[in-house]
């Protein structure tokens, strides 16, 4: 494996050098971990499903068109005997275990940004061991010895300046020269570093690689395209995602929890929920987020488990109790007590040995200031409350994706095409425009839309039918109106009006009346006159 070349395409514009290049970095990365966590095999087509989209793919599922992002029913469009996983980050994390202390067994400062992925600064192992070839064989020696549950693990190894070309690297098993990540990312589609919505507008706009993107000047970016587009632009120049001016955490913004000695996992599992809210608390009220969180629980006799998380501000105070039960239920696992039941540690397990955990402490590093999200109830692409997200995510198993939708404002003439359903998860569809909407409903909009038109009874005051005529004149005023059976008195209506719809269509379209009504019992509806029989088609309040 040698260093990539500088000449890889990337336009004559961009330096090979910045005045604020990020550091070397590692990245350790399992293909398609969570897939196999899953229950697939690496040769499958297969992928894993949250909220209706992909979030990871197998190699041969790539190879086939399916990208992370994808809704699943457009992944099945495209490769129809792809087998959909629920994921299973629990197991994920398990399994990944046995690699995360592989790799500090040969590297300091592991950092765990996701199961199947560690990152680490490449100073001290390439130093330490002669090279980058030579710590990078190191590492996928160490890694071939773990013993995980889900057998061998092949990892890709990549060093690059900076976290997003590292990881980049990694997936191709590549060491990228000092100076050389702004070229080795320019090949790359834009998909590789921005989101779906942004990639999608600029391809609009002609621009498909990170290379053409990184040659737009900064200023011109962040005009356009916020802060989000900022953020991708720097780390397609290779640089960091923001100006590299982290700070190390005061000692006091740690948070910690001592115990009497405790020889089980879960009072510490218990207690990190609590920890990590006050950790957000204290961090949200001097307007701060961190990127990364430590996590170190210490026994009586000073031996214990400490280790990195990527965070990023994105880590809810529950994400944080969950990396904190797999870390120690995984240091559990390596250290089982004494098997000896003469042993008297057995016996009393904060004996002679020491054992017994007797504090909990969560640090955070890398503190900058919180740029802030405004987010909506259920809409667009912001994030849910975990425990939302897990519930809505469950009512889809049980009753199907399209079964649970959430309502997005839409145009149209009628009531119920002014709001669309949309599957939780799906991408809101492409607005109709808001109009001018010739013969819509007039405001105040209608409180309530069936999902189906209600048939209902129009009355004259002699029980006839009330008949609209092909003027829309009402040949006799209305004077009851009968809905599920009961009928009251009609109080007040509108004068009808037409519609006549898609006449284009063979069989010339739709044609109907509507109708305003109100009755005595204080309630308004808004009727249709459709061959010869009356509809409710919304209600007021």
């Amino acid at each position: 494996m040698s260093p990539v070349s500088a000449d890889s395409g990337m336009p004559d514009a961009m330096p090979d050098a910045m005045p604020d290049a990020p550091s070397r970095v590692v990245a350790v990365w399992a293909p398609a971990f969570t897939v196999l966590a899953a229950g697939a095999a690496i040769d499958d087509l297969a992928a894993t499903v949250r909220s209706g989209r992909i979030t990871a793919v197998t190699p041969v599922a790539a190879q086939a068109g399916v990208r992370v992002g994808m809704r699943v029913r457009d992944a099945h469009r495209i490769c129809p005997q792809l087998a959909a996983y629920r994921a299973d980050p629990e197991r994920a994390a398990r399994s990944f275990e046995p690699v995360v202390c592989a790799l500090e067994e040969v590297a300091a400062g592991v950092e765990v940004v996701r199961a199947g992925l560690c990152v680490l600064a490449a100073a001290g192992p390439v130093r330490y061991y002669g090279g980058q070839e030579q710590a990078a064989d190191v590492i996928r020696d160490a890694v071939a010895g773990a013993q995980s549950e889900l057998g061998v693990v092949a990892v890709g190894v990549g060093i690059a300046d900076g976290m997003a070309a590292a990881v980049l690297a990694a997936r191709t098993d590549t060491i990228v020269a000092p100076g050389g990540s702004a070229r080795f990312l320019a090949q790359f589609d834009i998909a590789a570093l921005a989101d779906a919505p942004l990639a999608g507008q600029l391809r609009r706009l002609g621009i498909k690689t990170l290379g053409q993107f990184a040659a737009l000047p900064a200023a011109s970016v962040a005009t356009r395209f916020g802060f989000a587009g900022l953020r991708v632009h720097r780390l397609a120049r290779g640089l960091e995602e923001r100006d590299p001016a982290p700070r190390r955490a005061p000692r006091e913004l740690g948070v910690v929890r001592e115990f009497e000695p405790v020889p089980s996992t879960e009072p510490l599992v218990f207690a990190a929920r609590g920890l990590a809210e006050q950790l957000h608390e204290q961090l949200a009220s001097l307007g701060l987020v961190c990127d990364r969180v430590g996590i170190e629980a210490l026994t009586a006799d000073g031996r214990g488990s400490a280790r990195w998380w990527r965070h990023e501000g994105k880590l809810s105070p529950r994400a944080v109790a969950e990396r904190a039960r797999w870390q120690l239920e995984g240091w559990a696992r390596r250290n089982p007590p004494a098997a000896d039941p003469a042993d008297p540690a057995v016996l009393d397990p904060h004996g002679d040995r020491g054992e017994g955990f007797v504090s909990l402490t969560l640090r955070p590093d890398g503190l900058r200031i919180a740029t802030g999200t405004q987010t909506d109830l259920l809409g667009g692409v912001q994030q849910l409350p975990e425990t939302a997200e897990a519930a809505i995510e469950r009512l889809q198993d049980l009753l199907g994706h399209a079964r649970v939708a959430r309502p997005i404002a839409s145009g149209g003439r009628g009531p119920g095409e002014q709001i669309a359903l949309v599957p939780f998860g799906d991408l809101d569809p492409q607005a109709r425009g808001t109009g001018p909407w010739p013969g819509r409903i007039p405001q105040p909009a209608p409180a309530m839309v069936p999902g189906r038109s209600t048939p209902v009874r129009l009355l004259d005051a002699h029980g006839a039918s009330v008949v609209v005529t092909a003027r829309g004149e009402l040949l006799e005023p209305p004077a009851v109106l009968e809905v599920g059976g009961v009928r009251a008195q009609v109080a007040g209506y509108s004068q009808p009006w037409p519609v006549h719809e898609r006449s284009w269509e063979p069989g010339g379209g739709r044609r109907f009346a509507r109708l305003q009504v109100t009755t005595a019992d204080g309630r308004a509806y808004l009727l249709a006159a459709e061959t010869g029989s009356w509809f409710v088609l919304a209600g007021y309040q």
